[in-house]
């Protein structure tokens, strides 16, 4: 009787605007509860960039463990994998490259501290990406040649 259950299928967001809405959703969450931490500690500028960076981070991981692209099966991806093509992956890593860039060369910006949590958050979301779509664009380029 127990061949008989059922494993439970793994949940899974294909759609583009529910995808939308669990990270603007997912980002306010984030901006509140980093707003608390900034209120408790008197707004100290690299704590409270470490607390939101570090949840974003853990967001990004978990949301890309849900968002599967129409061409993904169900089944878990691989923890390496953050999106579904590796163009996705290689202009988000560029985002984040650009943004790391600016941060780094702003004239009147946060404190050097700050600038040094929020510049090493950007380089850790570029190469999570770059590395997801290096290896989706190989694992393609292998199936690729096995077709020919």
């Amino acid at each position: 009787m127990a061949d008989d259950v059922e494993a439970p299928k793994p949940k899974v967001i294909r759609d583009p605007l529910t995808k939308v809405g669990a990270i603007v959703g997912t980002f306010i969450l984030i901006f509140l509860l980093t707003f608390l931490f900034g209120v408790a500690s008197g707004f100290a500028t690299a704590g409270v960039y470490a607390i939101a960076f570090g949840l974003t981070l853990v967001a990004i991981v978990v949301l890309s463990r849900f968002f599967r692209s129409t061409t993904e099966e169900n089944a878990p991806r691989p923890m390496w994998r953050l999106t579904g093509r590796p163009v996705a992956g290689y202009v988000i890593a560029g985002i984040a490259v650009a943004q790391a860039f600016s941060i780094a060369v702003i004239p009147d910006g946060p404190p050097v501290e700050a600038r040094i949590v929020a510049i090493t958050f950007y380089a850790i979301v570029a190469v999570g990406y770059l590395q997801s779509s290096i290896r989706l664009t190989r694992r393609e380029r292998d199936a690729a040649a096995s077709e020919i």
